[in-house]
């Protein structure tokens, strides 16, 4: 049983870091983040590098990543840059409405997955199991 926690506990060890890995190039490879936070048009060479300085994108990509797996790991998710608030923030006043839709979907699926189950493990080697 111990054996068994153990590998378990590797295996989301390692899923969380590869989520870690994933966003953090991710959004990187998608673009210049700066370009997402001010209008191209009326932004000057000045206010580009004055984001860049205040976010740390000016910083080698080394020290980025070290600075955003410390972030996370105090859950710290960052400002959304759309709605220039923070990330966590966002996503905690969603959380109602995720629980209400997750609790509305299992209320329809598991009466509906349990009938089939029953007409499947009735009717064994017919078409319909």
């Amino acid at each position: 049983m111990g054996a068994y926690l153990l590998r378990r506990l590797i295996g989301v060890v390692a899923v969380i870091i590869g989520l870690i890995l994933f966003t953090f190039f991710a959004t990187r490879l998608i673009g210049d983040p700066v370009s997402l936070m001010l209008d191209p048009e009326t932004s000057t060479d000045v206010d580009i590098e004055a984001i860049r300085e205040a976010n740390g994108l000016d910083e080698p990509l080394v020290v980025q990543f070290g600075t955003y797996v410390t972030d996370v790991l105090r859950g710290d998710f960052g400002d959304s840059l759309w709605q220039n608030r923070p990330a966590t923030t966002i996503v905690l006043e969603r959380v109602p409405a995720t629980l209400l839709l997750a609790g509305v979907t299992v209320v329809f699926s598991l009466p509906a997955a349990t009938g089939l189950a029953m007409l499947a493990a009735m009717k064994q080697g017919t078409w319909i199991e």
